[in-house]
């Protein structure tokens, strides 16, 4: 007998509003009577900041306040909304519900700002702001901000990010020297300033990286929010080098958002007692996959186990002679792999002829930093790219989303734009037989299956399984063209087939 049969709704809504917007989702899919329970708006305001509706009211986005609670949180999750007359934006965190906010630049206060001649302001169709700050030509860089802590989530790690880009062309003075980037926490004293190059082209991968909406972020710093209602953050941005002229700078905002930190590590931020017993081995080793030993090389065994699971959370191991990958989702430790280009098996027609696919060394500049090789489909009629991998392989009691990773050489030269290709997963014959037909072009609108990785690749879904273990299971998936008249398709580069484990924001859609 179902436990929602046995206790009274409204039990069962004050145990839901306990848990956390994940779990309430979860519950929402066990059956008809709890997903009822779990929408319910008594379940969802829980989740919302107690001022949130004093936040929306002053917002330009106020109509948002006669929908439903759970409707109002994933709006918030998935769609900033301006305050403070366009200069702020406000949204929140998915999994959490804790606050994050982003002050434009007409929130900052820059230095020669309202000088023409040094900065002017523009309208960004990318931007979430009205308006974004454009250097056109300045010695010193200098800018500054400050938000008063009782806005933000009580007893929670932010961090703070730079939002900005690059014009492609005149852009100058960041190539060779650094930027200073400061936080400053009322009552605490945090010293350190970060030096980092605004140039993309420079490895500075430990606080820059490519948000995927177009804009770049750079890490400034991180701090806890215990300061009451009476505190108040400040960061500061500078260069200055006053002998070398700088431009193309384009400044959206700098954002406050909380920092992600797995329960262990939260842990070890209450007390040396406590930092010494959740570092140690015998706990890591329980987030490892069993099977890790005989998965990763000898050079990771030597290492404490707390590194080999944040090694392998943010730095992709290759396996199976260098034509997969693997590595692990940071949350929950569940494992992920991409089958590179090498480990698929593609055909391609041109002229009536079956050719194998020509490949590319990944030494280029450009290309995949994971495998040696990827797939370089430069002129052909008809593809079909197909891989398998056995399910004994993937963390068991998961629901896993198969994604084909690509890029596109020029958008001038792709054809792909005025067809379809099937995609489709097959797990073991009983899973999803779905066969979708996605455009893959990236400018056209199909945002439910393609994006932007961040990475410097695309990604377009191919279908989601739900992997409940087992030895014998096989998973299969293929990309094809459908339409097999005499087009030529050119100029798409594959680096492989990836499969990692579904997240809460595909969950969305089981709020009604």
């Amino acid at each position: 007998m179902e436990i929602t049969s046995i206790l009274p709704e409204e039990c069962l809504c004050l145990i839901i509003s306990l848990t956390s917007p994940e779990d309430a989702c979860r519950s929402a899919m066990i059956s008809h009577a709890s997903r009822s329970v779990a929408n319910r708006d008594e379940v969802w305001e829980k989740f919302l900041p107690s001022d949130c509706r004093s936040i929306i009211s002053g917002s330009s986005s106020s109509s948002l306040l006669s929908l439903g609670k759970k409707d109002v949180y994933f709006h918030l999750c998935f769609h900033p909304i301006l305050i403070q007359n366009g200069t702020m934006s406000f949204q929140l965190e998915k999994k959490s519900g804790k606050k994050c906010y982003m002050m434009g630049a007409r929130a900052l206060s820059i230095i020669q700002g309202d000088t023409p001649a040094h900065w002017i302001w523009t309208s960004l169709q990318e931007s979430r702001f009205p308006e974004t700050a454009e250097l056109k030509q300045v010695g010193w860089l200098h800018m500054r901000g400050k938000i008063e802590t009782k806005i933000l989530s009580s007893d929670t790690n932010y961090a703070v990010y730079f939002v900005f880009k690059l014009r492609k062309e005149h852009t100058t003075g960041f190539t060779q020297r650094s930027v200073g980037f400061h936080v400053h926490v009322d009552k605490i004293d945090l010293r350190e300033v970060r030096m980092v190059s605004l140039d993309p082209l420079r490895d500075e991968s430990q606080y820059i990286r490519e948000r995927g909406d177009g804009w770049m972020e750079i890490e400034m710093g991180a701090f806890f929010n215990n300061c009451g209602d009476d505190g108040s953050v400040e960061f500061s941005i500078w260069e200055a080098h006053t002998n070398y002229v700088k431009q193309g700078l384009i400044i959206e905002g700098i954002e406050l958002k909380p920092k992600d930190i797995a329960n262990a590590c939260r842990s070890a931020m209450v007390s040396h007692a406590f930092r010494s017993v959740a570092d140690c081995d015998a706990v890591w080793e329980k987030f490892l996959p069993s099977d890790y030993r005989s998965i990763i090389s000898s050079s990771l065994l030597s290492l404490g186990k707390k590194d080999v699971y944040f090694h392998l959370c943010f730095h992709p191991i290759l396996i199976q002679n260098g034509t997969m990958s693997f590595q692990l989702e940071k949350e929950s430790g569940k494992k992920c792999y991409m089958l590179g280009a090498k480990a698929l098996s593609m055909i391609w027609l041109l002229r009536d002829t079956f050719m194998p696919f020509p490949w590319i060394s990944t030494s280029l500049p450009g290309l995949s930093d994971r495998f040696p090789e990827v797939a370089n489909i430069n002129l052909v009629w008809w593809i079909e790219v197909k891989g398998k991998i056995e399910t004994r392989n993937l963390s068991p009691n998961t629901n896993y989303v198969v994604y084909l990773v690509f890029k596109l050489k020029d958008r001038h030269t792709i054809e792909f734009k005025h067809r379809t290709v099937g995609l489709h997963v097959n797990d073991d014959g009983v899973a999803s037989w779905e066969l979708r037909r996605v455009l893959i072009d990236p400018y056209r609108c199909e945002a439910l299956y393609i994006r932007d990785r961040g990475d410097g690749w695309m990604e377009v879904e191919l279908g989601q399984l739900l992997n409940e273990g087992g030895d014998d299971g096989t998973l299969e998936f293929s990309l094809r063209e459908i339409d097999t008249s005499n087009f030529h398709n050119r100029g798409i580069i594959i680096e492989g087939i990836e499969l990692r484990p579904k997240d809460i924001s595909s969950l969305v859609d089981v709020r009604h």
